[in-house]
């Protein structure tokens, strides 16, 4: 195909030529195999200190720290428990809160809004 008299790919912006089009019966799943991610080894060692919040990880841009923490929050295979997840600025923080059905400690968004919908 050409653009503006120069050769450009096809519609695949790889370069990959239509002859070599591969098709598949199923898409592979996001995470590799089944319901594990890489997050899930990344936060077993925060279970130790329940309550505690810890920078877990640096990013590039600010937006990068956002969507981990939105992925974490909602979409993310986790180790069990509850789990409460925060960007600032580029970093992403984490804190272990506890087995599963704890709440959040007192001062967070989420222990305000559990208050408030209980009244």
């Amino acid at each position: 195909m050409f653009l503006y008299g120069r050769e450009v790919p096809g519609p695949d912006r790889k370069g990959v030529p239509m002859a070599d089009l591969q098709f598949v019966d199923e898409l592979p799943s996001r995470t590799g195999g089944g319901r594990h991610s890489a997050w899930e080894e990344t936060l077993k060692p925060y279970i130790d200190h329940p309550g505690k919040w810890a920078l877990v990880k640096s990013f590039d841009k600010a937006s990068q720290a956002g969507s981990a923490a939105g992925h974490l929050r909602n979409d993310a295979p986790k180790p069990p428990g509850s789990w409460s997840f925060a960007s600032r600025g580029m970093d992403l923080y984490v804190r272990y809160n506890g087995p599963e059905g704890t709440e959040p400690p007192e001062g967070s968004g989420k222990a305000r809004k559990a208050r408030t919908a209980k009244a």
